[in-house]
């Protein structure tokens, strides 16, 4: 498959191939650059030997990966998204020098083809719009909406984009989250959705950790929920992210001590209320 790519005004030749347990540890990377421990590659290995994972890579003709994508069908997928039959992607991902090349379009119909061949209802991903500060352009919703993935329901800066392979299929939606009560007069209520299947949600535990720990228990109360089966995913209508005093908190990319101190500041300035605001000043 010859590819042009844009950027460098070349041109790439490109061999998009099954991912298997084989290629496993060269085709899957962090778009992030963090190293994948053998634990993580350990449990990619069981899921796709229970076939609860699919993937493809892109490969160059010198031998060397130039992205990837990987995907799951609904019973296993590792997001909080609904709908019946679905495929859903993980992550799709190209190396920097090979955007722009059509890489990134190829392994996203090559998924698109597997699904239909097993008998998917469709396929879904969720998309994001960029962020203000041009940190970090994780799977760009405007890059589905350009290979003719439709979009569907957002939530904060996410869109589920879709295609389904019958018009009498229903699109697919996000589960709704299910808030745990808050009882806190006085602290905060953090409760940390940790789904770990994504080597950019690894961090994402101890820094809010560190930050609720720096802030004190007396000011904040933090509670973590294991979102790493799909069972936890569907009783909490999370997969990750984060509640505070049980309002969704949106994080695009790896959280930030930042994100998380703003978040819990702006609960407590409404939990002190107007009387107490206008007795500070």
């Amino acid at each position: 498959m010859l590819l042009t790519n844009r950027r460098e005004a070349g041109k790439v030749n490109v061999r998009i191939e099954t991912l298997i347990v084989d290629n496993l540890r060269e085709g899957i990377f962090c778009a992030e650059g963090k190293t994948h421990g053998e634990e993580m590659y350990s449990q990619l290995e069981a899921w796709l030997r229970g076939d609860m994972l699919r993937g493809r890579i892109a490969r160059l003709e010198n031998g060397e990966v130039a992205g990837f994508v990987i995907y799951y069908p609904i019973e296993s997928a590792p997001l909080d998204i609904s709908g019946e039959g679905l495929y859903v992607v993980q992550c799709v991902h190209v190396k920097a020098p090979y955007r722009n090349s059509g890489i990134g379009r190829a392994l996203i119909e090559s998924a698109l083809s597997d699904a239909r061949e097993n008998g998917a209802t469709g396929l879904a991903v969720e998309g994001f719009r960029p962020r203000r500060d041009g940190r970090f352009p994780y799977l760009p919703g405007s890059f589905f909406q350009h290979i003719g993935l439709m979009p569907g329901e957002s939530r904060g800066s996410a869109t589920i984009y879709y295609m389904s392979f019958d018009k009498n299929t229903s699109p697919p939606t996000y589960l709704q989250p299910r808030p745990s009560a808050v009882n806190e007069k006085y602290r905060v209520r953090v409760d940390l959705f940790d789904c770990r299947r994504c080597y950019l949600n690894i961090d994402g535990r101890s820094v809010v950790e560190a930050v609720t720990e720096k802030i004190g228990a007396d000011r904040v109360k933090l509670v973590v929920h294991d979102q790493n089966n799909r069972q936890a995913i569907l009783d909490k209508g999370m997969s990750s992210g984060m509640m505070v005093d049980g309002t969704l908190t949106y994080f695009q990319g790896p959280i930030t001590e930042d994100d998380v101190m703003t978040a819990i500041e702006v609960a407590e300035s409404a939990k002190r209320g107007p009387t107490e605001k206008a007795e500070e000043h």
